[in-house]
């Protein structure tokens, strides 16, 4: 059957713009937060034999979807 997975990642927007001050490291770090994040979802939804087919991510704040 399918399924969806919500994720909600608190204080990530702060996170964010926090990192961003650090210039040009402040991606490459948010880039691993969301990879160790995502990997480990991933890995899950793998582990029960499911496909993941698309991830989303959706800044409410900037009302901006990214498509991965």
């Amino acid at each position: 059957p399918p399924a969806l997975l919500f994720v909600d990642i608190s204080g990530f927007t702060s996170l964010n713009e926090t990192l961003a001050e650090l210039g040009s490291v402040g991606p490459e770090i948010v880039s691993r937060i969301l990879n160790a994040c995502f990997g480990r979802l991933i890995s899950v939804v793998l582990w029960h034999g499911g496909d993941v087919i698309k991830v989303c991510l959706l800044s409410i704040a900037r009302s901006r979807m990214i498509f991965l």
